[in-house]
């Protein structure tokens, strides 16, 4: 994916304006925006990280084959082939890049009180989440009979 475009545009659901900037970091990825400034990437390789577009400062994330549902995607197909539609959604539940207490950039060494990604992903929309610092997805499930 060397020849993979570098510049990425965004746009501004404030002011109804589309930004173009270059962001080698997300070159060749999926990309699906989430708060706090953070864009959720997805690569060919299956891994997972945070980008912020602005200071370029990447966190990494479990891979795509950290999810625990292996039926989240359709298996005539390879994970790399699908890659580009497994997440649909992401959200955090606080900023990743600043330290609540300190109001400064977290090393993310105190898991308990980091960031939680949470996602929904594949086919059947399921919905899991990580923290920071975690090496697999937890699925959350719902019983059958909550329906």
């Amino acid at each position: 994916l060397k020849d993979a475009p570098k510049i990425r545009r965004f746009f501004n659901l404030s002011t109804l304006k589309a930004y173009e900037f270059e962001l080698p970091e997300a070159s060749g990825r999926n990309c699906v925006g989430a708060s706090y400034g953070c864009i959720f990437t997805l690569g060919h390789d299956l891994q997972i990280s945070l980008v912020h577009p602005f200071t370029r400062k990447q966190i990494s994330l479990p891979s795509m084959l950290a999810f625990s549902d292996h039926y989240a995607y359709h298996h005539e197909y390879r994970p790399q082939e699908r890659f580009h539609m497994f997440v649909l959604e992401v959200a955090l539940s606080s900023n990743p890049w600043l330290d609540e207490k300190t109001g400064l950039h977290d090393n993310h060494t105190h898991r308990e009180d980091c960031c939680v990604v949470a996602a929904i992903y594949g086919e059947l929309r399921i919905l899991a989440f990580a923290r920071l610092g975690d090496e697999v997805w937890t699925t959350i499930r719902v019983p059958s009979k909550a329906y």
